[in-house]
């Protein structure tokens, strides 16, 4: 089978399971790791990844470094080459940028998928990765909205294609529909854009008139003890469980009522691109509460699947929440809506499928007329509906 790098600079944060996933679903792909350094904690890896530096230590984080800076380190690439790989895949914008002296050192085609905040956050100048632009063969964009902000960010229109990660519908089951828990659910890291500073001010509402309902928050961030702090302030009854692994936050969906992640848009412009955590908890049925912001319209279907309210109105998601949480039609509604809509149009399989055929066309040479093609076929949906096999873009 034609073989595949994929390089993530630091390998692997527990919050990056969406990058562990696609990798493992690959089936006509010999896919590898490759980065420039082991992080600590991190996930666990299926075969050892080729590394710049071993260890985590100072003098990895050194390296990592002045690898960046100059992209030489004739070891390290001579490695790689005896991979004999035949396409490499790197995960963010940063991540291409430092891949690039690596495929040019190989002589491969470079796929480069871009996330969020390499594209949304104004740290970065436009143009800052032309050179990016111009040598990668292809960008995956996680949603529609994150290829929108792409071409904004500098990054040739030409090459963007949309292109939707997925959820193992295999490991994410529908919970039973029976269970009634009060449990309003949390999960991701605990920075400015994913806006749980909202849902405590919504959770003080909304256990004044449900007072059995309680906030479980899995996550962890700089801004945890400023979270901890408000939700002491405000009397809000809530566990803050700080990172854990995907088996207990599968526990954790099971057993909660209602999911809520209400993102915003950073001060410095960072937003999301489609967080993975929805579609695992749409796949178990766990209707979820979030907001009209970036690409989360692309995977919630508005009194369909679950609820979208503007975003920072923390009165409108307080009674979004307290709507989930008190109409069991409507909970059962976006339960069954929400698990069928995930199988259908963010299936893993099938989106890697896809992916392996967008591997396929690039070695072949015909990536620009299927991205063309593709790109008008997205243009031409509406954002807000399914529509099948069409929806998911590719």
């Amino acid at each position: 089978m034609p073989r595949v790098l994929i390089f993530k600079e630091t390998l692997l944060p527990l919050s990056e399971t969406f990058i562990l996933a696609q990798m493992n679903a690959l089936a006509t792909f010999t896919p590898q790791f490759v980065g420039l350094e082991r992080i600590r904690p991190s996930l666990p890896l299926i075969g050892e990844p080729l590394v710049l530096s071993g260890r985590p230590s100072r003098l990895a984080s050194i390296r990592s470094k002045v690898y960046r800076r100059t992209g030489i380190a004739p070891i390290f690439h001579r490695k790689a080459k005896g991979r004999r790989p035949d396409l490499l895949h790197a995960h963010f914008a940063s991540g291409g940028q430092s891949a690039l002296p690596l495929a040019r050192s190989l002589n491969v085609p470079l796929i480069v998928t871009l996330h969020g905040s390499d594209v949304t956050a104004r740290k970065s100048k436009k143009g800052a990765y032309k050179r990016l632009g111009e040598e990668a063969a292809v960008f995956l964009c996680v949603s529609k909205f994150i290829r929108n902000r792409a071409i904004d960010a500098g990054f040739p229109q030409e090459k963007l294609l949309s292109h939707y990660i997925g959820v193992d519908c295999s490991q994410f089951i529908p919970a039973d529909e029976n269970h009634m828990s009060d449990v309003v659910l949390f999960v991701g890291r605990l920075v400015e854009k994913k806006g749980c500073e909202f849902l405590l001010r919504a959770m003080e509402y909304v256990q004044r008139v449900r007072p059995a309902s309680e906030l479980v928050i899995i996550g962890d961030g700089p801004l945890r003890p400023s979270l901890e702090a408000m939700a002491e302030r405000l009397k809000v009854r809530c566990q803050f469980q700080g990172m854990q692994p995907s088996n207990v936050i599968r526990k954790a969906l099971g057993e909660a009522r209602v999911f809520c992640l209400p993102s915003v848009t950073a001060a410095n412009g960072d937003s999301e691109g489609l967080p993975t955590v929805l579609a695992e908890a749409q796949a178990m049925g766990v209707p979820v509460v979030s907001t009209d912001h970036a690409g989360i319209p692309e995977i919630i279907s508005h009194e369909v699947s679950g609820l979208l309210t503007p975003e920072r109105d923390h009165k409108a998601l307080s009674l979004a929440l307290c709507r989930v949480l008190e109409d069991c039609e409507l909970w059962r509604r976006f339960h069954l809506n929400a698990s069928k809509q995930m199988r259908e149009n963010f299936n893993l399989m099938t989106q890697t499928e896809k992916l392996e055929r967008i591997y396929e066309d690039v070695l072949s040479g015909s990536a620009f007329s299927r991205v063309n093609r593709a790109v008008e076929l997205s243009e031409s949906l509406p954002d807000t509906e399914f529509a099948g096999e069409e929806r998911a873009v590719l």
